[in-house]
């Protein structure tokens, strides 16, 4: 769907997954199977990684999850869920607003308090679970993501997709 979407030209997108394990998943899939990039792109979201971590310590330049990120940065895919370091949360979202991610995947607190908008929103599932019970989205949390479906000023229309890939969803 991805390709699809960027052949159209209907990228950036925010795919909407509600957890954080599907979330890191499929951003590993799709790094293993795109690369959103070009050349160029490349080169800024490796400068801006670097120069936004060149105030850690050196050791803490080695967190397994810095490494991880900075590899899906490198080939336009983001992440975003509330297991994220602060400085990876604010890398991810300035490289967004710069259009240096292609596909963010992130969990739906990210519709709620930031104006991050992208050109296509992409629900992974109508279904999440409220720490009680798997229930379907309600018409508030659904507006509210596809809400950030369209760059204002950008834009003259946002696209918001349900892509479900089991048949038992």
């Amino acid at each position: 769907m991805i390709k699809k979407l960027n052949s159209e030209n209907q990228l950036p997108a925010i795919v909407f997954a509600f957890s954080k394990k599907t979330i890191d998943y499929l951003a590993q899939f799709s790094a293993e199977n795109l690369n959103l990039l070009d050349s160029d792109e490349r080169k800024k979201v490796n400068c801006f990684f670097n120069k936004s971590i060149s105030h850690l310590k050196d050791h803490d330049k080695e967190i397994n999850q810095l490494i991880i990120l900075k590899n899906l940065l490198l080939k336009g895919i983001g992440i975003h869920h509330g297991d994220l370091l602060s400085i990876s949360k604010e890398i991810v979202e300035l490289l967004l607003e710069k259009n240096l991610i292609k596909v963010l995947f992130a969990t739906d607190s990210f519709a709620m308090g930031l104006n991050m908008p992208t050109k296509t929103v992409i629900f992974n599932s109508i279904k999440k679970f409220d720490g009680k019970a798997l229930r379907y989205l309600e018409c508030g949390e659904y507006t509210q993501m596809c809400g950030r479906a369209g760059r204002r000023g950008i834009d003259l229309v946002g696209n918001a997709y349900i892509f479900i890939p089991g048949k038992d969803d």
